[in-house]
């Protein structure tokens, strides 16, 4: 069997290829009862796969009460969003299923032609996702420690892919913006300078299920899922990301 046929299988069967630290492609098996959930698929890279950034809003969503949300992915390592349009498992997903929302991302974006590749390959994605019942939400990327300078640029980036596809925009990046001007020690960053540490992968889901669900991130309980972080950290990073959402239009 070759690799592309290696990749797709697993999703037509609807199942897990590889662990989540490792990227793949993760689409859930549904019956006819699921038809009322709210389905969340994911496109990206280790942004989204590392700390697993579907699970983690699940979570968080379930802490907003929400219990019908399912988020799957198609991530793979250094992929760009051509990347994926030509590697095809991601448009396998939108067209064997049923979606409402599609959480696109790749790396920063915000030099050169990269917002113009980003913008591209988000209106080139644009009618599978609405074909499928989704809406378009870009999950901005930060850009890593060392080229803090390009935080504006990423911003602009992103806010003009969702821009041209009248999409949602889930603001991380600022996010992480907020949070170091608040606190430069906050911690958001992985120990590599260019990844989330499993703070950030809150902040990110935190930010992105705020958006989806249309509710202040401050009003959910001061715990992150799965850890034993102190209630004042979290009220930081709730604060931080209502702050970047409050500045940032739903809808650019």
């Amino acid at each position: 069997m070759n690799r592309f046929l290696a990749l797709l299988l697993p999703l037509l069967l609807g199942s897990c290829i590889e662990p989540p630290e490792t990227g793949g492609v993760e689409i859930s098996r549904r019956s006819a009862a699921d038809d009322a959930r709210t389905w969340v698929l994911f496109v990206g890279n280790s942004h989204t796969y590392i700390n697993d950034v579907p699970r983690m809003v699940r979570r968080v969503a379930e802490q907003a009460g929400n219990f019908d949300i399912r988020a799957d992915m198609v991530a793979f390592p250094d992929y760009s969003l051509q990347d994926h349009w030509y590697q095809g498992a991601a448009r396998t997903a939108l067209e064997r299923y049923r979606w409402d929302f599609v959480v696109m991302q790749q790396g920063p974006s915000a030099q050169g032609d990269n917002p113009l590749h980003l913008r591209h390959w988000t209106e080139q994605f644009d009618p599978l996702v609405r074909a499928s019942g989704a809406e378009p939400v870009l999950y901005q990327i930060w850009p890593s420690l060392g080229r803090r300078a390009d935080v504006a640029g990423a911003l602009e980036a992103y806010t003009g892919a969702a821009a041209a596809v009248e999409g949602i925009l889930a603001p991380v990046g600022d996010a992480f913006t907020v949070t170091l001007a608040g606190d430069p020690a906050a911690g958001v960053y992985a120990a590599d300078g260019m990844h989330a540490s499993r703070l950030g992968s809150y902040v990110a889901a935190l930010t992105i299920v705020a958006r989806l669900l249309e509710l202040d991130p401050r009003t959910l309980p001061d715990a992150i899922p799965g850890a034993s972080t102190p209630a004042s950290v979290v009220a930081f990073l709730q604060e931080s990301a209502a702050v970047a959402l409050g500045r940032n239009a739903a809808r650019p």
